[in-house]
């Protein structure tokens, strides 16, 4: 194989690595919680979705400006800014993005400490790295939505939640009907566990607990 080969079949495969690494972004590459943002786009979307608002609650509160309603605020309509293809549903990352920014806006204009990255790593803890099918993500993510609104609109905030009591829980009184139910049990749970991880009252308590069993 001729030098000319060699730097050719060099550059194509650098040129390919970017093009795979363009349809990502460090929620996915580099982050702990990669697989929690692979599996759930509304859990990525609503990553991106509080970075965004938490930046936008700080510069109102460091500009002295009043609280604003999120939806009057031009970013909170801009989850499709951030979302490529290879992220997954569109909706369910733009839902994640609206209820992040919401949540980054309220706790960087109150003076809360960033919560985001904590409550994403408490999520993924123990998750397994192997791929879902497309069905099996969408089942996932769908289970990941319901628990974290659940979580949210019941005011959970027990730094004890364990994932499998919920999944196991949450298999049994489930419909057996539904399609990838251990599956979409699994995502319930992990969003059950975002959702009080977010909380004020415990994300720092649950944090901790789960950073000790790394």
């Amino acid at each position: 194989m001729n030098c000319i080969l060699k730097a050719f079949l060099f550059s194509y495969a650098l040129m390919m690595a970017s093009l795979v690494f363009a349809q990502a972004d460090d929620h996915l590459v580099l982050d702990q919680a990669k697989a929690l943002y692979t599996q759930s786009p509304f859990a990525h979307g609503y990553r991106h979705g509080y970075e965004e608002g938490f930046h936008m609650g700080d510069q109102d509160l460091q500009m002295g400006r009043h609280l604003r309603a999120c939806d009057k605020i031009s970013e909170y309509k801009h989850g499709h800014d951030y979302f490529k293809p290879a992220f997954g549903d569109k909706s369910a990352f733009e839902k994640g993005y609206r209820q992040g920014f919401s949540r980054g806006y309220e706790d960087a204009f109150s003076g809360r400490e960033f919560q985001v990255v904590n409550g994403g790593r408490v999520a993924a803890f123990g998750m397994s790295n192997t791929a879902l099918n497309n069905t099996q993500v969408r089942a996932f993510d769908s289970g990941f939505g319901i628990g974290f609104e659940t979580a949210m609109k019941n005011a959970i905030h027990d730094a004890s939640v364990n994932p499998e009591y919920v999944s196991q829980h949450c298999e049994k009184s489930a419909d057996s009907r539904l399609r990838d139910r251990e599956i979409f049990c699994q995502g319930y749970a992990r969003g059950v566990l975002f959702g009080a991880a977010q909380s004020v009252e415990s994300g720092s308590q649950v944090a901790a607990r789960y950073s000790t069993q790394r």
